[in-house]
């Protein structure tokens, strides 16, 4: 099962099932770009084009250096990361 076939799961998140949603990390940064370039997420994306790893790092470092913005993950049970 995939992280996307897991988000696809959310919907049934209640409080107390496990879920849990945290500050994104630095090491978050693959899933994200990964999550990204699924052609469900490009077609509902503001930027429906795909990019590259290396302008996902740019992308990231400064999403992360501003300071303005928040990224959350959601995590299902046992730390597996589902959604952003």
């Amino acid at each position: 099962m995939t992280a996307l076939d897991l988000a696809g799961q959310i919907d049934k998140y209640k409080p107390g099932c496990g879920y849990t949603i945290r500050p994104a990390v630095s090491s978050d940064s693959r899933f994200i770009y990964d999550l990204s370039q699924d052609p469900r997420i490009r077609a509902a994306s503001t930027r429906p084009e795909e990019f590259t790893w290396e302008q996902h790092g740019e992308w990231w470092a400064r999403k992360t250096i501003d300071g303005r913005n928040a990224t959350w993950i959601m995590e299902a049970p046992h730390g597996i990361p589902v959604g952003q």
